[in-house]
């Protein structure tokens, strides 16, 4: 029962974070968590409840992206901005190494998310991407979020 009401606080508290503060809102805030949480009564008595490294490792992700997503932004704004416009679009194909459906998604959703790519296919193991320009593609091949997402991967293993 302790457990419960945790979670519906960390619930309610997410709520007001994404709706703000309000009347309503947290009446239908209550309502809505309340249901998820009953939806999900089962899934402790069945064993598979939260799991503290991945919600750690998702946090981490979470924080990561938001930060390359503000240095993207800038950059994008800068290369956008500048007098001589040097965009040069380029498309660029290459395989993550990622096998779970689920982290594909989460790598496609943050390239599309982060300014100046666009995910413009997910073939398999292939993802082919758009950049403003050459710069930015390799950025996106190397980028130290492949490795975080194949670490999640092996530890779901």
């Amino acid at each position: 029962m302790l457990r419960t009401i945790f979670y519906w606080f960390c619930l309610l508290g997410f709520w007001f974070m994404l709706a703000g503060i309000s009347l309503a809102s947290g009446a239908a805030g209550a309502v809505a968590t309340l249901l998820v949480l009953w939806l999900n009564r089962n899934l402790a008595a069945e064993g598979r409840g939260l799991c503290t490294p991945k919600i750690i490792s998702f946090l981490f992700l979470g924080l990561y992206l938001l930060g390359q997503l503000i240095l993207a932004g800038l950059q994008t704004a800068k290369l956008v901005l500048s007098p001589k416009l040097q965009l040069q679009p380029v498309l660029v194909t290459f395989n993550p190494g990622l096998k779970s459906g689920f982290l594909k998604t989460v790598l496609a959703n943050s390239i599309t998310l982060t300014p100046g790519t666009l995910t413009v296919a997910v073939k398999g193991e292939k993802f082919t991407v758009h950049a403003l320009n050459l710069s930015a593609a390799q950025k996106i091949v190397q980028w130290p979020l492949l490795n975080l997402l194949r670490g999640m991967e092996e530890d779901n293993g």
